[in-house]
């Protein structure tokens, strides 16, 4: 093999309804593509997913996994910073076990803090920063040469014989054409593959202790979803999220927005549903003013005879009568659009978000929608820049009333805003009204090596004077999560229906403490997962 891929989830979160559960099992996007590229132009590539592996056998470790693998590069996805503490564990066992290979991760948190991992990481050799398609070939082509000298293989940044930091231009980005010739669909690259597509599906997290069907049946949205890639770039800058051109070009440039072709689309849409996906996920609508590439793509889908195939589509915007229109003429049966409107408050929304749209417009889009029998899911947040409780109550208020109003065709949910690696709020958080003690590598690494937290309770930061009564003066952050995460319970339950079916909360929250007490003594795995490393 000239390159294995490895992907590491989150081994450990916990939330009090699940108990403890494997986050991160979704790959980026891009990872069947990169390793399809590779087999493309004549390099053996294949990907392990050590949590698909777990999945197939709870006692399996990376020295089983790696025991008959001789590839002189080994590349690590770290997108997700959730991943911090299980994606370096993994790739220090990974350089024990395979000293002689050249281990490379990516990935928008590598990215982010390329030049702490390279510095304080000994053991891990290199980080391709942005697209990595063919700054990956071009590694693995200079060290299988015996190249020591790697600053011609652009994005990345590397140690030399001295010891030192050498950071090569970033001069690599996916095009429009070059996204249109790559492949997302080439499942025989990954390892498991089959447990892959009918188990790895939206919401993305695996229970400890339950089977996988239990799993996918209970906690999932009971479709297999398949993440269908449609370009590449984001215009636009919220406060929390660290995907913009404008903070991704603190590291990785990218000027223009890359749409892929629609043939191509269409293409791995089809074959995601031959090996048996029954929807596809699409996120990407970086021009919501003008819909017209989406018209002409639905049209296309329609006479590729794809209509029957399920969707989620996520709106970064609101969109127009004309494209409901034609989302609801092509996707026949199961069709959801989500979007993200935040706040009830236009102040907060024009504040926080570049895509701004107003709540008349909003209420206006849902309306026509619900006209057309096309399904949303509407996702409000909670502690937004500049928000108080008191405002926050106001969104609230609003959610509720669109449940009653849309019984059946409209959900909402609530999501904690977490702080994000290079994101503008995490930059800069005094600009921001939070204070933050996550600033560096590793004290997301710290964060992350708790099993008792997880992605739905540790935030990251605190608001002053965010609620009436004074936060606890000797943890302050601690206590903002706690008062952020009860209001989320008490109004967004996302795991018991009794707030949608109009239960009392306090009945809601006994079957929360039954569910977690149920957790402890009847599951058989209630200890974390072994950690492979």
């Amino acid at each position: 093999m000239d390159c294995l891929i490895v992907h590491t989830p989150k081994f450990n979160s916990f939330y009090k309804p699940l108990g403890r559960f494997m986050w991160i099992n979704y790959m980026p996007m891009g990872t069947l593509a990169i390793a399809d590229y590779l087999v493309k132009h004549g390099q053996d590539c294949s990907i392990i997913h050590q949590g698909l592996e777990l999945m197939n056998d709870k006692n399996w470790k990376l020295e089983q996994g790696l025991k008959d693998i001789d590839a002189p590069v080994i590349g690590m996805t770290l997108h997700w910073h959730h991943a911090i503490y299980d994606v370096i564990n993994s790739a220090r066992k990974i350089k024990e076990l395979k000293p002689d290979a050249f281990l490379v991760l990516g990935g928008f948190t590598a990215d982010y803090f390329y030049d702490q991992i390279i510095a304080e990481c000994g053991f891990i050799d290199g980080i391709i920063r942005g697209d990595a398609e063919v700054p990956l070939l071009r590694l693995v082509q200079a060290v299988k040469a015996g190249k020591k000298d790697l600053s011609d293989v652009p994005n990345l940044a590397w140690r030399d014989r001295d010891g030192q930091l050498v950071a090569n231009a970033v001069t690599y980005s996916a095009d429009c054409e070059m996204l249109s010739n790559l492949c997302f669909t080439n499942f025989e690259l990954l390892k498991h593959y089959d447990t892959y597509i009918q188990h790895v599906t939206v919401p993305f997290l695996v229970v400890n202790g339950v089977s996988l069907e239990t799993n996918y049946a209970r906690y999932s949205l009971k479709k297999r979803y398949f993440p269908l890639a449609l370009g590449r770039g984001c215009p636009f800058t919220c406060s929390w999220c660290s995907g913009s051109f404008k903070q991704r070009n603190l590291v990785t440039p990218r000027h223009a927005i890359a749409y892929r072709s629609h043939e191509s689309i269409i293409a791995d849409m089809q074959r995601a549903v031959d090996y048996g996906y029954e929807a596809v996920y699409m996120v990407f609508d970086p021009t919501p003013n003008n819909m017209s590439w989406f018209l002409e793509l639905f049209r296309k889908i329609r006479a590729a005879d794809l209509g029957n195939t399920g969707v989620m589509f996520e709106l970064t915007g609101i969109s127009s009568r004309e494209f409901i229109d034609a989302f609801a003429d092509t996707f026949t049966g199961h069709r959801m659009l989500s979007f993200s409107p935040e706040s009830a408050l236009d102040t907060l929304r024009r504040r926080n978000k570049t895509a701004y749209f107003s709540t008349e417009n909003t209420l206006a889009m849902i309306d026509y929608a619900a006209s057309r029998d096309v399904d949303m899911l509407v996702f409000f947040a909670a502690a937004i820049p500049g928000e108080t409780e008191v405002e926050f109550r106001e969104t609230i208020r609003m959610a509720d009333d669109l449940k009653k109003k849309y019984k059946g065709k409209l959900n909402t949910e609530i999501f904690l805003l977490e702080l994000e690696p290079g994101s503008p709020w995490q930059a800069k958080p005094e600009a921001y009204g939070i204070v933050t003690e996550r600033r560096t590598f590793w004290d997301f690494y710290r964060v992350h090596a708790d099993p008792t937290t997880g992605t739905f309770t540790s935030l990251g930061y605190y608001i002053p004077g965010y609620f009436e009564k004074p936060l606890d003066p000797e943890d302050p952050e601690r206590d903002f999560e706690r008062r952020i995460l009860q209001l989320k319970c008490d109004h967004f339950c996302a795991l018991n229906a009794g707030l949608k079916n109009g239960r009392p909360v306090f009945v809601t929250k006994t079957m929360c403490n039954i569910a977690n007490v149920l957790n402890i003594v009847t599951r058989k795995d209630s200890n974390p997962l072994v950690r492979t490393y």
